[in-house]
């Protein structure tokens, strides 16, 4: 495209680009700092104005004013703090205060010190700095939902990552194989073989119980047997 110097049709991020160039070009370049205007209203627990208001106040009063590339509510101006904080007075005036922020345990805030001062400009809020405004995507937001950096793996995935822990085919299982420790090569086995040695090993103590029943079995029955033996002998004193 015209201006671009090169074909732009493959620059997926040609918008975002465009947004923040734009967005540094309109900067006022001999301001290096700004003011946050959501930290402005957070320190007067005042309502938010809006963004373009207090702009309009600044430059009725004589001063430049622009916003900043990565704050969307950034203000940077060349006017001196106490511009800025009378057009918030002013702002302060429209909406008014909690009185619980200027008295008693917050007397002495920064609140309260800043409110109970005088004014010494009037604030103009007439204005139309959105007539000659460029229209750019300024601050897009997230491409998707969950976008950004992933939390780092833990447990057997993270060591597959570092590469020191077993393969897994395709069932999940961790692979058969050989490893070295200590100098030694040791053979390891599947995960597969070691369920099914497991069972056999539960089958064998289920024959180690039957045994364990038919031995009991044969002590009764030795028992019946003297007690047989026993009771003809008495009989036969008897007789």
């Amino acid at each position: 495209e015209e201006g671009w110097g090169f074909d732009t049709s493959l620059l997926k991020t040609k918008k975002v680009i465009h947004g923040l160039l734009t967005s540094v070009s309109e900067e006022l370049p001999d301001v290096p700092l700004f003011y946050d205007l959501a930290q402005l209203c957070q320190t007067l627990h005042c309502q938010a104005p809006r963004y373009v208001d207090i702009k309009n106040a600044i430059v009725n009063a004589g001063y430049r004013v622009s916003g900043q590339h990565k704050v969307p509510q950034a203000i940077k101006t060349d006017a001196p703090p106490e511009i800025v904080w009378d057009v918030m007075r002013a702002h302060c005036e429209r909406y008014p205060v909690g009185e619980k922020w200027r008295t008693g345990a917050n007397e002495k805030s920064a609140a309260a010190s800043i409110l109970n001062k005088t004014r010494t400009i009037d604030v103009d809020w007439k204005g139309d700095l959105k007539k000659n405004k460029v229209a750019a995507l300024r601050f897009p937001m997230n491409p998707e939902k969950g976008w950004g950096p992933k939390p780092r793996a833990t447990g057997k995935k993270r060591k597959l990552l570092e590469g020191g822990g077993e393969e897994e085919d395709d069932n999940g299982k961790s692979g058969g194989g050989k490893k070295e420790k200590n100098g030694e090569v040791s053979e390891t086995k599947d995960v597969g073989d070691d369920k099914e040695s497991g069972k056999d090993k539960e089958t064998n103590g289920d024959g180690d119980t039957k045994d364990a029943m038919e031995g009991s079995k044969k002590e009764t029955n030795g028992n019946d047997d003297k007690k047989d033996k026993m009771e003809g002998v008495v009989e036969e004193k008897a007789t």
